[in-house]
């Protein structure tokens, strides 16, 4: 880790900070993210121009989702960073990610700040009176408005407001940390860069999320294709299958026939699979009720039953056994910084 006191060396080039603000449970795709493109660019450039430092609440060591442990100093009233990153978790209702006065100071100092995936939940989750379009993963979209959350939604990688900037996160964070050191380096070393880490091509911040919806069904049958659509965006209310039919102007026997030549399977299986597979998602990623997540997928009685005969457990269970199996984000008292 480069040391904070680099800078102030009049020896040494300027170089630009950056904190990188974690919480128990933070995904470590995110931190690797930003670290290893910092690092490259040091490692290619004559003099090395970032410095970094991890950070949380109080400081020590923070855990992963994945296991892996950082430790990191404790966050001040006084930052002198550039840019901040507050890095997402396994759990976006995890209090340690309620980070409005921590954001605060790094913004009253000048700083920019970018709030990655489950840290822009909360954040938007938390902001009131903003017609602004903010961003997040498209999970973390797809529950917030489960749970009737108003807010202009944005399907982008980034979005800024005010000099803070709320993220998809995941891999994406590549990019969004490549559009920042490019104000700071040559379009060469950034080119190095990208080779270096295997990026075909950058994204721009403002590129679209991909996501598994609309343009990238191919089932080679457009009317499947649209029947699929229209699943996809009913998970909530499903469509009858002789409404669906009828709306692409079919028959029921017809529509079964054309979606088992295409993906293999009744129209029926399909759509439950993707009800199903949205639960579990769920399941695993937000901590709504189970009764609220079958409402969300179709199934406000029954629920259980179902997931049981697709999944071999129930939805209590397969919570359990995740919980058990995986290093989940630990809510402590301490790490709460309102």
């Amino acid at each position: 880790m480069v040391k904070a006191d680099m800078r102030k060396d009049p020896d040494q080039p300027r170089q630009w900070r950056f904190d990188i603000v974690l919480a128990d449970g933070f995904v470590l795709t995110e931190l690797s993210a930003i670290v290893d493109v910092l690092r490259i660019a040091n490692r290619i450039c004559g003099k090395p121009p970032f410095a970094w430092t991890f950070r949380s609440k109080n400081g020590g060591k923070i855990e992963s989702s994945a296991g892996a442990s950082i430790e990191t100093e404790p966050c001040t009233d006084m930052p002198d960073a550039d840019y901040t990153f507050f890095i997402g978790n396994s759990d976006p209702d995890n209090p340690a990610l309620s980070a409005g006065t921590c954001i605060r100071a790094y913004t009253y100092r000048g700083a920019k700040v970018f709030l990655l995936a489950e840290a822009a939940s909360r954040y938007i989750s938390e902001y009131k009176g903003d017609a602004h379009p903010f961003t997040t993963h498209w999970e973390n979209l797809a529950f917030m408005r489960e749970r009737d959350m108003e807010f202009d939604a944005s399907d982008l990688i980034a979005s800024e407001k005010d000099g803070i900037v709320t993220c998809a996160g995941m891999t994406a964070t590549t990019d969004v940390v490549l559009s920042i050191i490019a104000q700071h380096i040559s379009p060469v070393e950034k080119s190095t860069i990208a080779d270096i880490m295997l990026i075909d091509q950058v994204r721009d911040p403002a590129t679209r999320q991909i996501v598994h919806d609309r343009s990238a069904i191919r089932s080679g049958d457009e009317l499947v294709n649209d029947a699929i659509r229209q699943m996809r965006s009913s998970l909530e209310i499903p469509i009858p299958m002789r409404i669906l039919a009828h709306g692409l102007g079919l028959s029921l026997r017809s529509l079964e026939r054309r979606f088992r030549r295409a993906v293999g399977k009744s129209p029926n299986k399909y759509y439950r699979e993707l009800r199903l597979k949205h639960a579990n998602n769920l399941l695993l990623n937000t901590s709504m009720s189970i009764q609220e997540i079958g409402i969300a997928c179709g199934y406000p009685k029954g629920f259980t039953k179902q997931f049981r005969e697709s999944h071999g457990i129930t939805p209590s269970e397969l919570r359990r056994a995740y919980a058990h199996s995986a290093p989940r984000a630990q809510v402590r008292s301490e790490i709460i910084t309102e």
